[in-house]
């Protein structure tokens, strides 16, 4: 019976994520949590969905324990350095992307890291190396590029954004709404924590930067994440 009730828990709270009902999806993670504490599926779970519910705490503590239950897993490793970055521990957060590195570095890197001017410099340099129809969008758009460390928390709970994202358009053009609307100007925001923990060097960084930006531009002009897809960004 354990087994039958935990495995409904884990099936209930993929179709709460898929809802994207992530509070309700929390509270049934951390009763398989209770039911079944060995259980790697049910940390993994916890620690996604706080962290989805602005629990940065909570996620923090599920995904050290998922990285206890399952040492050689990268993945692990890496969603415990993105929930560290959440509760401002940057150093610890270091030290595990390096081991998801070293476990798996064909698909992780450890970060290269720049401070918050330099960033926005590089971003700034990789403006003018978009296509002229983007540049264009912009200028005409009025929209302005925001460096953030992290998405905001209220944007996370509220909005539903994704706290993984690398960027989000904000405004209303074309007849795409945002979170401000007509009467604010459009903005694309980048995240610099999130773009920087997948670049292992600076020529990395500019690339991610870029693909973000026209990411974003082309949600604006209406492509979804499939036709975005099959255009490479």
């Amino acid at each position: 019976m354990p087994d039958e009730e935990l495995a409904r828990l884990l099936d209930r709270i993929d179709r709460l994520d898929e809802r994207e009902r992530f509070a309700e999806a929390l509270t049934a993670a951390r009763r398989a949590c209770a039911l079944d504490g060995d259980e790697p599926a049910a940390w993994e779970a916890r620690g996604e969905m706080a962290l989805r519910s602005g629990q940065v705490e909570e996620a923090a503590q599920a995904l050290d324990r998922l990285t206890q239950l399952e040492p050689r897993s990268a993945a692990a490793w890496f969603a415990l350095g993105e929930a560290l970055q959440w509760n401002d521990r940057d150093a610890d957060a270091q030290g595990c992307f390096r081991e998801a590195a070293r476990l798996a570095p064909g698909e992780y890197v450890v970060p290269f890291r720049i401070g918050p001017t330099e960033f926005e410099a590089v971003a700034g340099a990789v403006l003018p190396t978009l296509p002229p129809p983007v540049i264009d969008f912009l200028e005409d758009t009025g929209t302005g590029i925001a460096v953030l460390r992290l998405p905001a928390r209220e944007m996370v709970v509220d909005s539903h954004l994704d706290p993984h994202a690398l960027g989000y358009w904000l405004g209303n053009v074309y007849g795409v709404s945002g979170g401000w609307g007509q009467a604010t100007p459009a903005a694309i925001e980048v995240y610099q924590l999130n773009i920087e923990n997948w670049c292992r060097d600076r020529e990395g960084l500019s690339d991610e930067i870029r693909r973000t930006v026209l990411h974003e531009v082309g949600h604006a002009v209406g492509m979804d994440h499939a036709a975005l897809d099959a255009d490479g960004y």
